[in-house]
């Protein structure tokens, strides 16, 4: 280390005020060592002196130097964490690390006011970690990743299975690369046609029941039998309805049994059901009230159970941006 003499030259302007001030600071330390030192009567007030000009010296240095900030300007809102505020609402969100660079980070999140399934703690527990760990596994983990997991009280998410995502309540993803779409999942599929529920009319309706696994349903098929098509007329009436005492009608669709065909598959869409996870859907078909016969059934299988099925899309929805932007 040396004296760059040119450079103290060239900036003494901005350098006169902190030397003097060094120096007289120093001359009045010198001042107290040699009172403590000579006058053994005066030593307290010399260390209480000593205690003042500490104060004195980090209060000439810091009085002027504030290195904090607006947090907004550090950390700035994006589209995408304006859009998990927006939809995330008591749900958690999980940012998947899966090159060099850090998707948020841990407990970044929770500086946008988001509920994070993952995050940094100096106390995790070993059991959430095992479960973690399960779910998974990161044995291919690449990038920052790597150094991530080697931290053990960073928990955080790579390629984690659906049912971890569900059991830790989270309800929107962070990627830095595109997800593969999962595409229609089936819910509850009843096949076959080896029997018939017999015509439907006036009182005699067709109606079931089924619960939903982990999708946001939007779709509703049944395989009709039309047992004298030139005679079919009329109208069906069919019903989807969310909890098992019918509190709200989900779909209501009418078909015109005139133009059906015998052993016809219709499919019925409506609106996904975001929060259909773990609840109970209600179905009826009846025939419309001015015309109590349409000459219409549905399919059963063998054990007698109507041919239906209910399809769904994965119960989150995809952002389609970036992060940091």
């Amino acid at each position: 280390m040396y004296l760059n003499w040119e450079q103290v030259q060239d900036h003494w302007p901005a350098l006169r005020g902190p030397v003097l001030r060094a120096a007289g600071l120093l001359v009045v330390a010198i001042a107290f060592l040699a009172l403590r030192d000579r006058f053994p009567h005066l030593r307290s007030q010399a260390e209480w002196g000593f205690v003042g000009l500490v104060f004195v010296d980090l209060f000439l240095f810091g009085n002027q130097y504030n290195p904090t900030g607006p947090v907004d300007d550090l950390l700035p809102l994006t589209p995408a964490i304006k859009f998990l505020r927006s939809n995330s609402g008591l749900h958690r969100v999980a940012p998947y690390q899966r090159d060099e660079q850090v998707v948020l980070g841990p407990n970044i999140p929770s500086v946008y006011g988001l509920f994070e399934a993952g995050g940094y703690s100096s106390l995790v527990s070993k059991r959430l970690q095992h479960l973690v760990d399960a779910g998974d596994p990161k044995t291919k983990v690449t990038g920052a990743g790597q150094w991530m997991k080697l931290n053990p009280n960073i928990v955080f998410f790579n390629r984690p299975s659906r049912r971890l995502l569900d059991l830790l309540q989270v309800v929107y993803v962070v990627s830095p690369e595109p997800l593969a779409d999962p595409g229609v999942r089936a819910e509850y599929v009843v096949e076959g046609c080896a029997a018939h529920s017999g015509e439907i009319a006036g009182d005699h309706t067709i109606n079931g029941a089924f619960t939903i696994r982990d999708s946001a349903i939007n779709r509703l098929d049944l395989r009709l039998r039309v047992y004298q098509p030139e005679l079919a007329g009329g109208t069906l009436v069919v019903r989807l309805w969310r909890g098992a005492d019918r509190e709200r009608l989900v779909l209501e669709s009418q078909l015109d049994a005139g133009e059906l065909e015998d052993r016809e598959t219709v499919t019925l869409y409506f609106a996904p059901e975001k929060g259909a996870p773990g609840r109970t859907y209600v179905w009826e078909v009846r025939a419309a009230e001015e015309n109590p016969s349409a000459g219409v059934g549905l399919c059963t299988d063998t054990a007698g159970q109507p041919t239906i099925a209910v399809y769904g899309a994965h119960w989150t929805e995809a952002y389609a941006g970036a992060v940091y932007i």
